[in-house]
């Protein structure tokens, strides 16, 4: 078996290539050419603290595996993320264990990717300003995702935590030094002036209204993932020209949704999977100031679609310290 640490698995796949990845994954998840069981949710000690365990066999992408993420917010302060994850790698003809490497990086480039994805086929062609409201470890692989699609120039910056914007700022200018990066003192000012939104929050409470959205926006809802989370306001569920997830089922245990469902805001039946989106070449609006929506929990698919294109190229380049099990 193939053990690679988190620095190998980083020097082995691009955004550019987990993007077209992540397309193809999607459409496969819509299409039902992949098998992708809802993932275990275990609350653990406190509403805190959870453990993920996401299974899932890409038949068209000769892909079986499993990954294991833990989510401790508290890591932060210690100076690790809060996100923890592994992956492991099953060969398909005979359901030997493969590989196993590190998903922490992998979490954050698929989730990455999703976003990149979504943007590419819902927002204006012409999109050049990026709202990014919370500043945690997912922000910047949103960031890198959304610029490898877009021509973006100004990116506006809000976090609850100040301190944790301007080192987000900080960090980000070296790795996009041709970027303006604007820090902003709330989410209605972040909003304003942004063709493109992407959030990364825990928040119980809506942080991006439909009033304060830009004519013509696109919005990418990437941090909640169960239903205390709600990222987004009601009245953005109910007018949103397409409101595209990942995956239905999966993404109808979050606050974004359950919601405004639960409110007949919306109904199930208004959703529509991105990759049935892109497959059938829906359109996203009717005209320029529609506002259109991607709401993504994730699909070990993803997880599992990245970690075979790790693996081939590890194999391929001898990168990886071998295991006998």
């Amino acid at each position: 078996m193939l053990i690679l640490n988190q620095e190998q698995v980083k020097k082995l796949i691009t955004m550019k290539e987990a993007i077209e990845i992540n397309e193809d994954v999607y459409i496969s998840f819509s299409t039902g050419e992949s098998t992708v069981p809802l993932r275990t949710n275990m609350e653990l000690d406190t509403t805190e603290h959870f453990s993920l365990i996401m299974p899932s066999f890409l038949n068209d992408m000769d892909g079986l595996g499993v990954k294991v993420v833990t989510i401790y917010p508290e890591n932060v302060e210690k100076g690790i993320p809060a996100t923890q994850a592994v992956v492991m790698l099953f060969d398909t003809t005979n359901g030997v264990p493969i590989a196993l490497m590190d998903g922490t990086f992998i979490t954050g480039l698929r989730t990455g990717s999703g976003t990149g994805v979504a943007t590419d086929h819902l927002a204006h062609k012409n999109a050049s300003t990026l709202a990014i409201i919370g500043t945690g470890g997912m922000a910047p692989g949103q960031l890198e995702a959304v610029e490898a699609v877009r021509d973006i120039t100004t990116v506006y910056v809000y976090n609850r935590t100040k301190e944790k914007a301007e080192n987000f700022i900080s960090d980000m200018q070296v790795q996009f030094p041709s970027l303006e990066f604007v820090l902003k003192s709330t989410p209605k000012d972040a909003l304003a002036d942004a063709d493109i939104v992407v959030t990364t929050t825990a928040t119980d409470k809506p942080i991006v209204k439909y009033e304060w959205l830009k004519s013509g926006a696109h919005v990418n809802a990437i941090g909640g993932f169960n239903k205390y989370i709600q990222e987004v306001d009601e009245e953005l569920m109910e007018k949103a020209s397409v409101r595209t997830v990942d995956g239905i089922d999966a993404t109808l245990v979050t606050g974004d949704l359950s919601i405004p469902i639960e409110k007949n805001v919306i109904s199930k039946e208004d959703l529509v999977e991105i990759g049935t989106f892109i497959h059938e070449d829906m359109n996203a609006r009717n005209n320029d100031s529609d506002i259109t929506f991607f709401k993504s929990v994730g699909l070990s698919s993803q997880d599992i679609a990245v970690a075979v294109k790790i693996y081939r190229k590890a194999k391929e380049k001898g990168i990886g310290q071998e295991v006998k099990l």
